[in-house]
């Protein structure tokens, strides 16, 4: 079961809380894909379990589950958001966009932090951000969303940096970018989302489409 899963992975996630780096800034970028499904790999049925057991590691190496509250809130204040729901914004195109108010998102098969759903601060911001090669342009969803506890990540998410040095260009970046699922990942660590600026103002990325708790459609800015 879950349960048996989870701690099986205690070792495994020591190792990982440990060796977990933010990275080094490099310059920024601007490419973004934002599509619109992926196949999801869900290893843990049990998510409170699982997510209950990574807190317990965390603090088992020094970091209380205060930490991670103060870590979020200091995050909300950075971003304008309060310590709630967070107002964010999804563009997509006028064909998926009534679509995706009738049954919810979908992870995308690429972008920085992997397959998932991605979303910008301000609604400005999704003009220039939705440049990858399966984005779309034109509909603009704002939703409320639950972020549970925020991971702060670098630049690039979990894109290769060796990668983007080695093609060059926005589509050499757009290749790049990772196809990885990492919705399992953060939930071991005891996270919900992850806020990270690859240049050109900040995304917040979520993996559970449940925590979108009501969107609607507005005008493009």
């Amino acid at each position: 079961g879950s349960s048996r899963f989870c701690s099986e992975r205690k070792t495994t996630l020591r190792a990982m809380l440990k060796a977990l780096s933010l990275g080094l800034a490099l310059p920024a970028l601007t490419a973004l894909a934002q599509v619109e499904h992926v196949d999801l790999d869900d290893e843990c049925s049990d998510a409170s379990s699982c997510a209950l057991n990574a807190l317990q590691l965390r603090a088992e190496s020094g970091e209380d589950l205060a930490s991670v509250s103060n870590e979020t809130a200091q995050l909300a204040a950075e971003l304008q958001q309060g310590r709630g729901l967070w107002r964010l914004y999804h563009v997509t195109s006028p064909a998926i966009g009534p679509r995706i108010l009738e049954n919810g998102f979908k992870a995308g098969h690429a972008g920085w932090c992997g397959g998932a759903i991605y979303f910008g601060n301000t609604a400005q911001e999704t003009k220039w951000k939705a440049v990858g090669q399966d984005s779309h342009q034109g509909y603009l969803i704002e939703a409320m969303v639950d972020v549970g506890h925020v991971k702060k990540m670098p630049w690039n998410c979990y894109t290769s940096t060796k990668c983007i040095e080695t093609h060059p260009g926005l589509q050499g970046h757009v290749g790049c970018l990772s196809r990885h699922y990492y919705g399992n990942t953060l939930r071991h660590e005891g996270y919900d989302s992850i806020v990270f600026n690859p240049g050109d103002g900040n995304e917040i990325v979520i993996w559970d489409k449940h925590r979108v708790k009501s969107m609607r459609h507005i005008p493009m800015p």
